[in-house]
């Protein structure tokens, strides 16, 4: 008796067929969320902030505002890191909120 050759049954090898449909789960390009040029340039502008404002404001008042204190120096950088990152929230909300209101006036 010889050996009966067994083709490969791994997903790689197998084919699919030219009728075959995408599934219903796979979102859409329509459906999907669209990323505004507004958003990206907000989000590169905001991250730009948070890496220099800190260094900025750091270099900046150890010698002028606090005398060499590195301590105070570096506890107000941290607070403009903050700020900035308040900052980006509230420009997120405010933007977030305000699509709602045209999707209500087209509705009208």
């Amino acid at each position: 008796m010889g050996k009966a050759k067994r083709e490969a049954k791994h997903p790689i090898h197998l084919k699919m067929s030219d009728k075959t449909q995408p599934s219903s789960s796979i979102a859409r390009s329509s459906d999907r969320p669209s990323i505004t040029t507004r958003v990206i340039v907000k989000l590169l502008v905001f991250s730009a902030l948070l890496f220099a404002a800190p260094l900025l404001t750091y270099f900046y008042s150890i010698d002028t505002i606090f005398s060499g204190n590195t301590t105070y120096a570096a506890g107000a950088a941290a607070l403009v890191a903050n700020l900035v990152v308040i900052g980006y929230i509230l420009a997120a909300m405010i933007e977030d909120m305000s699509p709602d209101k045209d999707k209500e006036k087209k509705k009208d």
